[in-house]
């Protein structure tokens, strides 16, 4: 029978949020929804592949509505994917995709009015892999960046 320690454990269940900084990612798994205007969302699960926060994750979203978009391109292109024409795009062409998101402090007020610090991935807080992250990929985990074909997008 697990003893629960109860008075020691912050119900909340919020965690520190990994400190602000640059950090180099992969789309682990994306969640699909919808915004309060009933556009498409997706909540990019991403997790830090090199330095000392390694396997954190990290979250972030796309919103497909006429304003989202133009920060759905700047991400696709920090992914390596072709924006020179429209597109259906699909999760399937993101996850598994690398690059370097930039984490900011962020500070955010909860439905009971508590205030909380944490990070996030800024609009402009996304950016190609370098091949100085190319190499730091290589010397930490032996492999380079070799996105999966199979979630090669078609354009």
């Amino acid at each position: 029978m697990p003893r629960v320690q109860f008075t020691k454990i912050d119900a909340s269940g919020r965690r520190d949020p990994m400190p602000a900084g640059e950090y180099i990612v992969e789309i682990k798994d994306i969640s699909i929804g919808r915004t309060r205007q009933n556009d498409e969302k997706w909540g990019l699960k991403l997790e830090v592949l090199t330095g000392e926060h390694l396997g954190c994750r990290a979250y972030d979203s796309l919103s497909f509505s006429n304003k989202g978009e133009a920060r759905a391109k700047l991400v696709c292109m920090a992914l390596g994917l072709r924006v020179d024409k429209d597109v259906n795009l699909q999760t399937k062409h993101l996850i598994g995709r690398r690059a370097v998101v930039v984490l900011a402090d962020h500070e955010y007020e909860d439905d009971a009015g508590i205030k909380h610090q944490t990070t996030r991935v800024g609009y402009n807080g996304w950016a190609s892999l370098s091949e100085q992250d190319f190499q730091q990929l290589k010397a930490e985990s032996g492999e380079g960046d070799v996105p999966d074909e199979d979630n090669d997008p078609p354009f």
